[in-house]
């Protein structure tokens, strides 16, 4: 049997992990396109197209009052490319880029209490590997 614990999953960016601040929904990432598209001609020959589009969007919730909110700032204003990486200590999830960008400032509630922050990094090159939990994994037959 498998556990799930959101704390194995870790986020870091230039090697420094990002805490969750206890966020719940603390991380999103959505690739960019379909890994293949489908086109059929006109006497309903079919094929599949690869797309190599490998980009994506990683979006971070943090609370108002993470110091990251300072360093993702600091890489917007100066336009910075920076490395994300996305982790599961406990299985093989892991996403990774080299190539990350602020894709654009958050929006800013202030209200009564504390509130998050949501930021979009744009991925280029990512290399995504959505797993499971190590000795689970049946053996594949085609």
């Amino acid at each position: 049997m498998a556990d799930y614990d959101p704390r194995d999953y870790t986020l870091s960016i230039n090697g420094v992990e990002v805490d969750p601040d206890g966020i719940d929904n603390f991380i999103t990432w959505e690739p960019s396109a379909d890994l293949v598209t489908r086109t059929a001609g006109t006497t309903g020959e079919q094929v599949h197209n690869t797309n190599t589009d490998t980009s994506g969007t990683l979006t971070v919730r943090l609370l108002q009052t993470s110091r990251f909110n300072d360093w993702l700032s600091v890489f917007a204003g100066l336009d910075a490319s920076f490395i994300v990486r996305l982790h599961d200590r406990n299985g093989t999830t892991e996403i990774l880029s080299h190539e990350s960008k602020v894709k654009r400032f958050p929006n800013l509630d202030l209200a009564a209490e504390v509130g998050n922050n949501e930021w979009a990094l744009s991925m280029l090159n990512v290399i995504p590997f959505i797993g499971g939990k190590p000795g689970i994994v049946p053996e594949p037959t085609i």
